[in-house]
């Protein structure tokens, strides 16, 4: 068991929060993102902005989880020299 792989550690937890930040202000990172949209491409955006929903950041929010979980646990198991 080796921690001398602190980038892959730090850069795991990093990863990790934003994942769970992801899908716990799902709904207003949605709404917020929407209204980007709409503000920045006018008619096409809002077309676009009809398609932004929770539920895709529920998917990248766990995504973003698994990926960091799954670095961090490299970052502890594998030696310095696999990377």
């Amino acid at each position: 068991m080796g921690t001398d792989n602190w980038g892959s550690i730090f850069v795991g937890v990093l990863v990790l929060t934003m994942g769970i930040i992801a899908i716990v202000a799902r709904k207003r990172l949605a709404s917020g993102i929407a209204e980007g949209q709409r503000t920045m491409f006018g008619r096409a955006g809002e077309k676009i902005a009809r398609q932004s929903k929770p539920a895709g950041l529920l998917v990248a929010g766990i995504g973003g989880v698994l990926i960091g979980v799954t670095a961090i646990i490299l970052g502890i198991v594998l030696p310095p020299e696999a990377f």
